[in-house]
């Protein structure tokens, strides 16, 4: 057996090490400095694990009433196939239920990602021009966000470009089949390989020869890719299948399930710039790298003669082709988030390296060495210094909820006055608080909280400073004589005897475990956030 020795290691072997190191601290953040971020990641971890509170492995799925409606919140269940979300829940469980467990599966797949557009890179063009397109999306600032968060995106985007290697090394059976397990992922864009293969193959002259096998692996997909939903007409009932492909994916596309002022979505318009306004904003810093990746490669083709091909310009070709894809399936849609363009990131990374192709290769050696040799000093910085990787927010929650925890318990209420939070909105931060403390909340706004405190008496109320002193009475504040302080927003409380030893400022403390209201499918340990 050959004996290791660092001599073994070549350059690249070394910078790949890094880089794999890199992208998984970036992507996995520091996760006990962090909350679950705003509402999808809290409702995408409530669900899976709902969805894994049923006896043994079997899904828990909800079941319509007769009008084949399902209640909120898991109507938010029903937006996606429950196969992501049950694979989830189990992680949570098997690691401990917790926000840095809730976020591994999203972590992993974003470094799969970086992996996978470094292997399409490579094939396409070289090994140098890889690496450099996995540094492009790595670095991509929506790129870093979603992979920090519990998102379904990244898992979706692994199968995207993991097909398309399959189908450039023409392995087509191999294609349909994880096609068709991507289709149990999230949306139907997970089949962009094949209209991507189909123009490809008509530009290149190629299609004769490649249409019998791109219409047989659509086949193959389509047909593992339904198996999901037949799981959950037999587990939830067939009411909940035609729920999901009637609102979420004929309703987003066509209908407009969601009106657009409520969640930020684009309205009904077609807006030819949403794709260009993403890559402004959600591709920086690699935003200038692509304008010049961009025009670097149509320059190069209108000095090549019509009828012969430019040399390694495929990459440039086939992201062209599954951007404009993207762009035209996407942008007339009705019901339309920015992200919803993300799986086009890789290709953007791509051509982003034809800008510093020729740099790159020239010092390739030395390009290695030198990413090398500044990763461990930058994990370092990252890793030993309070500087936050994962999206933080809702700092006060972060202070507010260990004393929820430790002096609260089951029967208890949460009343949160919505308006001056910092980060969000009302409706992320009642689903943060119901997801870490368990409690029912209420929100109620200045004009009715007096009314509701008088009827209800809640336990705990969380209010910004303007309306702590707007909206509630004098009387109404002696009742509640612990007011802890973070920032601009206020917990009231008469549940905790004195406030004169606590601070607000430490990360951890030493508070009694929080409280599980919900055992079956809440998480045990809310407040420390770590594995």
């Amino acid at each position: 057996m050959k004996s290791f020795s660092l001599k073994s290691f070549s350059e690249y072997k070394i910078a790949l090490i890094s880089l794999i190191s890199l992208s998984f601290v970036t992507f996995s953040g520091k996760s006990y400095e962090n909350l679950l971020r705003g509402i999808d990641s809290n409702i995408h971890a409530k669900i899976a694990m709902t969805v894994t509170s049923g006896p043994g492995i079997s899904p828990k799925l909800p079941i319509p009433d007769a009008n084949s409606k399902i209640s909120e919140p898991e109507t938010y269940f029903n937006d996606h196939p429950f196969f992501p979300f049950w694979l989830n829940g189990w992680v949570m469980r098997i690691l401990g239920p917790t926000a840095g467990s809730a976020r591994l599966l999203t972590a992993t797949a974003s470094v799969g990602c970086v992996l996978l557009t470094l292997t399409l890179g490579t094939i396409l063009h070289s090994r140098i021009f890889g690496f450099t397109s996995a540094l492009f999306l790595l670095f991509a600032r929506d790129m870093i966000l979603t992979g920090a968060t519990v998102s379904l995106d990244p898992l979706m985007m692994f199968f995207i470009l993991l097909s398309f290697i399959l189908w450039l090394k023409r392995k087509w059976t191999w294609v349909g089949l994880i096609v068709g397990f991507g289709l149990w992922i999230k949306t139907p864009v997970v089949l962009l390989v094949f209209p991507t293969a189909f123009l490809v193959a008509l530009i290149q002259g190629q299609l004769q020869q490649d249409f019998k096998q791109i219409v047989r692996t659509s086949l193959i997909s389509l047909g593992l890719g339904s198996f999901v939903w037949v799981l959950t007409g037999i587990i939830g009932g067939w009411p909940l299948v035609q729920d999901y492909w009637i609102r979420q994916v004929w309703g987003t596309a066509v209908g407009g399930r969601h009106s657009a002022s409520s969640f930020g979505a684009s309205g009904t318009a077609i807006e030819p710039w949403a794709l260009i306004r993403m890559i402004r904003s959600g591709f920086l810093p690699s935003t200038p790298f692509l304008i010049v990746g961009c025009f670097k490669v149509i320059w190069q083709r209108l000095r090549i003669p019509l009828g012969k091909s430019p040399p390694k310009h495929e990459a440039a070709l086939i992201s062209g082709v599954a951007i404009a894809i993207m762009a035209v399936a996407i942008t007339p849609m009705k019901f339309r988030f920015d992200y919803y363009f993300n799986p086009v990131f890789p290709f953007l990374a791509l051509l982003s390296s034809y800008s510093l192709i020729d740099v790159v290769k020239a010092v390739e050696k030395n390009f290695y060495a030198v990413f090398s040799s500044l990763v461990p000093p930058v994990l370092a910085f990252l890793l030993c210094t309070p500087t936050q990787l994962g999206p933080e927010a809702f700092v006060a929650l972060k202070r507010f909820m260990p004393f929820i925890q430790s002096y609260g318990n089951c029967d208890h209420d949460i009343l949160l006055v919505p308006g001056g939070e910092p980060i969000g909105s009302s409706l992320d931060y009642g689903l943060v608080l119901n997801f870490y403390t368990g409690h029912q909340v209420s929100v109620e706004g200045c004009l009715t909280a007096s009314a509701f405190i008088r009827k209800n008496k809640p336990d705990w109320i969380l209010i910004s400073e303007e309306h702590l002193n707007q909206c509630l009475t004098a009387a109404e504040k002696t009742k509640y004589p612990t007011q802890l302080r973070m920032g601009n927003q206020y917990l009231l409380t008469s549940l905790i005897p004195s406030q004169a030893n606590f601070d607000l400022t430490p990360l951890e403390r030493e508070l009694k475990p929080s409280i599980d209201c919900h055992p079956p499918s809440y998480p045990k340990d809310r407040y420390h956030l770590g594995f």
